[in-house]
This record gives structure tokens, sequence and C-alpha cells, in this order.
């Protein structure tokens, strides 16, 4: 877990790599890895709907903010998805991003990058938020399957004509709910 010494918050300037298991992988982007993960993901639903191309995902994978962090997945050594964590936000992280290639889905890659998210940075904040698009009907069905509850609506946010729904899980925090 990224700590900062001056405060209780995450920094999330993680450290050159993170591994998870011995085939699980995190580490920051670097140029290359990311302008091949914007293509990628420009293919990619809601991406391809939202029509947001490989230049802004690639940017957004690059972008460097204060608390927030992009992180290169790999799975054995592969190039396998993103995540983009942002925290603080509402009392735990908000998962800006969660990209996982079409050739490493349903592997159960997903669930264990969520659970290291609970387990590692939210699990002394009670929550987990995240947004998926309301006609990405395979994202909807994987947060709710993970424990996600919708939370709201949000009309028109990213495209007037799509709506997004965030989802909230809640943590279990010291033996309370």
């Amino acid at each position: 877990m990224f700590r900062s010494e001056k405060s209780d918050l995450p920094d999330f300037m993680p450290p050159a790599s993170i591994r998870l298991s011995p085939d699980i992988q995190l580490e920051a982007f670097g140029k290359d890895a990311a302008r091949l993960m914007g293509e990628k993901m420009a293919a990619m639903e809601p991406w391809r709907t939202l029509t947001i191309g490989a230049r802004n995902l690639t940017a957004i994978l690059l972008r460097k903010v204060p608390y927030a962090a992009s992180l290169h997945v790999t799975l054995y050594g592969r190039s396998a998805g993103a995540m983009v964590i942002r925290h603080p936000w509402l009392f735990g992280p908000y998962l800006e991003v969660l990209a996982i290639l079409p050739e490493f889905q349903n592997r159960g890659l997903g669930s264990r990058l969520l659970l290291w998210l609970e387990e590692g940075i939210a699990v002394n904040h009670g929550n987990v938020w995240v947004a998926a698009s309301a006609f990405n009907r395979q994202a909807v069905a994987f947060y709710e399957k993970n424990g996600f509850e919708r939370v709201a609506l949000l009309r028109g946010l990213v495209r007037p004509e799509h709506d997004e729904i965030l989802f909230r899980k809640r943590l279990i925090k010291n033996g309370q709910q």
C-alpha cells in the first residue's frame, strides 16, 4: 500500500511495481505501454460507443495528478489491462478506469483487482466507488456480481445521449457496516 509519511492519505505514487501474486503485476504506465493500451481500449466498450479515442485514453493513462494512480496491469508478463484510481474521494477510492483486455476477460482478473483495491486501499475508508455506462451491460453485471450497488443515475455525464450509473460498495469497517 502506498502511504505518505506526511499524512494518513495515500499519495498514489506507487513503487516501480506491485506484485499482487506470482502472475499479476501492477506498475506505472510508460509512454509506449500507455499508447498501446489506449489504442486497445479505444476499440472496447464503453470507449468505442462514447467515441473516446486512443489519443485521449493514452493521455488519461499518462496524466499525473495528485491523489491518483494509473496502473498498467500485466498477467504472466503480458499487458492485460489498466486501472486508474482516485483517492481520496467520498470516504473511499474511486475507480475511474478498469479495463481488462478481451483476451484476459472472464478469468477472474477484474475481480482480483477489485479485491486488491478493497483490501489494500479502501479497507479503512468504508467505500469503493465506480461508474459504468448504462449501455455497457457487461460492466454493469460485473460490478453488481462483485457486490456493488447502484446509487445514482448520472444523465448525460460523458455524452448527452448516454447515462452513467454510479456504483458504491460498502465495506465492513472494524466489524461494523
